[in-house]
C-alpha cells in the first residue's frame, strides 16, 4: 500500500511541475524509427549558475556563435545516451532559443529552449537505452528534471504543446543516500501499428470536436441548405429528397477538399504558413455566413465548401506533418486521423441534419437562419483579426 501511495504521489507531483513554469528542468521525449528527440526547457537563471557561475544574464545575445558553442558543449557533455549493451549514441544540438512568459503562481520567467537528438548505431534497438542526464543538477543539488514521453507513435503516445498529460518516465534528482546522479533506465513498449492508428483516429476525432471554426463553417453553409431560393432570396422548404441530397453533397465536397489537402500537406508536398491558413479558414466563415444570409452563390455550395476544405485541410496537414514518421506509419497516420475527422464530423452533421430540415419547415426558421449566420459572421471576424495581430 506504501508503494502504491509513493507512485501516486509521485505521479501528482511530476503533473504539478509539469503544468507550472518552475525552476526544474522538462525534458520531453519524442521516440521515431530512427531517432530519439529531446525537448528540454530548463529556466535560464539556473542554467547562468551551473555554466558560467555568475549572475550576468545570457539571455541576451544568445544567437551569437560563442554563446551556443558553450551551451552545446555544456549539454552534450551532460546528457549521454547509452544502448543496452554500453555504447554511447551519437547526439547533436538542433535548436536553441529562449523562452519568455509569465505565470500566475511565479510571475514573469524566462527560459532555455533546447533541441537535441540522439542517433542509435545501427541495429542496435531505439527503444531501450540509458539515460545520463545531470545539467544544472551536478551544480545545483536541489534542482530536478522531468522526463516524461511526448510522443511515441507505436504505443499510440501523442502529447500536444501545453498539454499537460505526458507519460513521467522519471524524476532525476541528486540521491540522498548515496550523493549520486543515476542513469534512467528507459525500456519502451515495443507496441503496434494498431495502437498507432488508434491514437491517431482519436487525435482526429479531438481535432475536429475541438476545431470550432471547422464545424462552424460546415453547419453555416448547411443552415440554408434545406431551402429553395428565387429572387436572390431564400424562401421555403425544398422537400426531404432535395435537402437530404443538398446536406450529402456539401458535406460529400468538403470531405474531399480537406482529405486531398491534408495527404498533400502531411507528406511534404505542399507547405504554407500556418498564419494565412488560419486568416482564410476565418474569412470562410464570414462567406458562409453571409451565403447564409442571401445566397451568394446558390446551386454551387458542393464546389464552395471543396475549395474551403482545402484549405482547412491544409491545418489538418501541419499536425502530422511534425510527426516525424516513416512512410507507412505515415500513412496510417493520414488514414486514421481522416477517418477520426469524418467520424465526428458525421456525428454532428447526424445530430443538426434533422434539426435544420424540421425546423426548415417552420416559420420559425428565418430568424433562426439569419440568428446563426450573424453570430457566425462576428465570431469569424474576431478570430481573422485574433490570427493577424496574434
Amino acid at each position: 500500500m506504501r508503494h502504491i501511495c509513493l507512485v501516486f504521489g509521485l505521479c501528482i507531483f511530476a503533473q504539478i511541475l509539469l503544468a507550472h513554469p518552475m525552476p526544474n528542468t522538462l525534458i520531453a521525449l519524442k521516440i521515431t524509427q530512427e531517432r530519439l528527440l529531446f525537448d528540454i526547457k530548463t529556466p535560464v537563471t539556473e542554467l547562468e549558475t551551473a555554466v558560467f557561475q555568475t549572475s550576468d544574464s545570457i539571455s541576451e545575445g544568445l544567437r551569437a556563435l560563442p554563446i551556443f558553442a558553450i551551451l552545446e558543449q555544456y549539454f552534450l557533455k551532460h546528457l549521454k545516451i547509452k544502448g543496452t549493451d554500453g555504447v554511447l549514441w551519437q547526439c547533436q544540438l538542433i535548436a536553441l532559443d529562449t523562452i519568455e512568459g509569465a505565470d500566475p503562481f511565479i510571475g514573469k520567467f524566462s527560459e532555455i529552449h533546447i533541441g537535441l537528438q540522439a542517433i542509435p548505431p545501427k541495429g542496435a534497438d531505439i527503444r531501450e537505452f540509458f539515460l545520463h542526464y545531470d545539467a544544472i543538477i551536478h551544480q545545483i543539488v536541489t534542482h530536478q528534471a522531468i522526463l516524461s514521453v511526448q510522443q511515441d507513435w507505436d504505443n499510440g503516445i501523442h502529447i500536444e504543446e501545453g498539454d499537460t498529460s505526458s507519460q513521467v518516465l522519471a524524476v532525476i534528482q541528486v540521491e540522498q543516500s548515496t550523493n549520486e546522479i543515476l542513469p534512467v533506465a528507459v525500456k519502451l513498449g515495443k507496441g503496434s501499428v494498431w495502437r498507432g492508428f488508434i491514437a491517431m483516429f482519436r487525435l482526429g476525432i479531438r481535432h475536429i470536436a475541438e476545431g470550432y471554426d471547422h464545424l462552424l463553417f460546415l453547419l453555416v453553409l448547411l443552415l440554408p441548405a434545406p431551402l429553395l431560393e428565387a429572387k436572390r432570396r431564400w424562401t421555403d422548404f425544398g422537400g426531404w429528397r432535395y435537402s437530404f441530397l443538398r446536406l450529402l453533397r456539401i458535406v460529400t465536397a468538403f470531405t474531399i477538399g480537406h482529405s486531398l489537402t491534408l495527404a498533400i500537406g502531411a507528406v511534404g508536398w505542399l507547405r504554407i504558413p500556418t498564419q494565412p491558413v488560419e486568416v482564410v479558414i476565418a474569412l470562410s466563415i464570414l462567406v458562409s455566413a453571409i451565403h447564409a444570409m442571401r445566397p451568394i452563390f446558390s446551386g454551387r455550395e458542393g464546389w464552395i465548401a471543396a475549395g474551403f476544405g482545402l484549405v482547412h485541410g491544409l491545418a489538418f496537414a501541419s499536425i502530422l506533418a511534425n510527426l516525424d514518421l516513416d512512410r507507412s506509419r505515415l500513412i496510417w497516420s493520414i488514414l486514421g486521423f481522416n477517418l477520426g475527422i469524418e467520424a465526428m464530423q458525421l456525428a454532428v452533421v447526424g445530430v443538426v441534419l434533422p434539426v435544420f430540415i424540421v425546423l426548415s419547415q417552420t416559420r420559425y426558421y428565418a430568424g433562426f437562419r439569419v440568428a446563426g449566420a450573424v453570430i457566425a459572421a462576428i465570431l469569424s471576424l474576431i478570430w481573422a483579426v485574433e490570427r493577424v495581430v496574434f
